[in-house]
């Protein structure tokens, strides 16, 4: 868990952010690399699908190396199965 720095009134930190931040990009930049819409990346962080994925103010970061997680079934299993 992250805890920011807060400035009290007497002008005293009260914690800091552990988060490294070089590695994380911005979800715009992260669609553009796997050729997906920014709405659709970041609906997938407000669900909590992507893992690593972290609000910071109103915008979100993920870390570059994140995989994109594909939840669909792609074998053929159920092709035809409301149908019996």
């Amino acid at each position: 868990m992250c805890t920011y720095v807060r400035i009290t009134a007497k002008r005293k930190k009260v914690g800091e952010c552990k988060m490294d931040l070089n590695n994380m990009i911005p979800i715009a930049e992260y669609a553009k690399r796997i050729g997906k819409a920014t709405i659709t990346v970041a609906d997938k962080c407000r669900r909590g699908a992507l893992p690593g994925a972290r609000k910071i103010g109103r915008d979100w970061f993920v870390p570059k190396d994140a995989p994109y997680p594909d939840f669909r079934v792609k074998s053929g299993k159920y092709v035809g199965s409301r149908k019996k």
